[in-house]
């Protein structure tokens, strides 16, 4: 899973998303918590304010409708051989 971690002169309204960029990965609800989570850490790890993390959090949180999926059936490979990725369990929670 990507987490991208912006820097500190990073601008929310800079970052541009590929609309297929996670198609072929089950993000569950639980899985999605984690993944804000992990961001949120991270952003914090960078110093950067935290105007800017609840704000880049808020964006971010925009993508949940497109990136969580029920099933592996809900995903679609951009080449045949692409293997779909579901991680029934993250980090044992």
């Amino acid at each position: 899973m990507y987490v991208f971690v912006p820097h500190k002169h990073t601008q929310v309204n800079q970052i541009s998303i590929d609309k297929t960029f996670c198609e072929y990965l089950v993000i569950n609800e639980k899985l999605f918590e984690l993944r804000q989570q992990l961001l949120s850490d991270a952003i914090k790890k960078e110093r950067i304010s935290d105007a800017l993390r609840e704000e880049w959090l808020a964006a971010d949180a925009t993508l949940k409708r497109a990136l969580i999926k029920k099933s592996a059936a809900e995903c679609q490979r951009a080449y045949a051989s692409q293997e779909i990725l579901d991680f029934k369990n993250p980090a044992g929670r």
